[in-house]
């Protein structure tokens, strides 16, 4: 289920707590820059989104550096160590 007004408010509300916290203006999802966020649901949601940007992070980077590197033969290779806990 969607609900576009309850992401702007959550877009709003992460602002008002940077402004709180006086983070610099790049931080904020008002700004230009790479900042921004929002709130996840569960832990497992968290730890779920920044594997997604590591990974995204990661190839992006190798392709950068290896043009003609292939982006599923760079993801077949990627290994996520984790704990059994």
């Amino acid at each position: 289920m969607a609900s576009p007004a309850c992401t702007e408010l959550e877009v709003a509300m992460m602002d008002w707590l940077g402004k709180m916290l006086d983070l610099p203006q790049q931080f904020l999802n008002s700004s230009e820059g790479p900042g921004g966020g929002v709130i996840q649901g569960s832990a497992s949601e968290a730890t779920l989104v920044g594997l997604l940007a590591a990974k995204e992070r990661t190839v992006r980077r190798l392709r950068a550096s290896n043009p003609d590197w292939d982006e599923g033969a760079i993801k077949a290779r990627l290994v996520a160590y984790t704990s059994g806990w």
